[in-house]
Parts: structure tokens; C-alpha cells; sequence
């Protein structure tokens, strides 16, 4: 559930317009893409990468999801990168208080 929000995450972040300081507001693609690679994008690769990584590696060896990571979270693999995480939740508190 959490790779699905992060990958909706994502495809939310290159498809949000922006404003800048003198109030204008930026919507071209390649500018709001610029700005995710500039910004968020290293830290999203380093969430969803050993995310998705985790997956594919149990569906590929058919011991299911669940059972799969389970294990493979006991063992402590990459369990530093769930701290990016609350980086990522930073960003909504921040969001929150330019809406305010």
C-alpha cells in the first residue's frame, strides 16, 4: 500500500503547477519536471527503488508478498530508507501551511 502511494505521489508532483515568489505561477511540464529532478525526485527514487525491489524479488520467487517481506524486513533490509519516508511527510506539512 505504501509503494502505491508513493508512486501516486510521484505522478501527482510532475503534474502539480507551482508558484514562485513574485506570485506567478509556473505550469509548463518541463519546468515543473525540472524542479522534481532538482528537488524530490533522489529522494523518491530511494523510497520506491528498495520498495519495489522488495516486491518483484518475492512475486518473482513465488513465496508470495506478504510472507516475503515480512522476512525480508526482519532481517533489516532497508530499513533506513523507511526514515526518507518521514522526509516525504516534511514535504506535506510544508504544503500545508502555503495553503494556510
Amino acid at each position: 500500500a505504501t509503494s502505491l502511494y508513493w508512486t501516486l505521489d510521484v505522478f501527482v508532483s510532475l503534474n502539480s503547477a507551482y508558484y514562485l515568489p513574485d506570485g506567478d505561477i509556473v505550469e509548463s511540464r518541463v519546468l515543473i519536471l525540472i524542479r522534481y529532478i532538482r528537488t524530490w525526485f533522489l529522494l523518491d527514487v530511494l523510497i520506491l527503488v528498495p520498495e519495489y525491489f522488495i516486491l518483484w524479488t518475492e512475486l518473482l520467487s513465488g513465496g508470495g508478498v506478504r510472507g516475503g517481506v515480512a522476512r525480508l524486513d526482519t532481517m533489516g533490509l532497508f530499513r533506513g530508507l523507511r526514515v526518507l519516508r518521514i522526509l516525504r511527510l516534511l514535504r506535506l506539512v510544508k504544503l500545508d501551511k502555503i495553503w494556510r
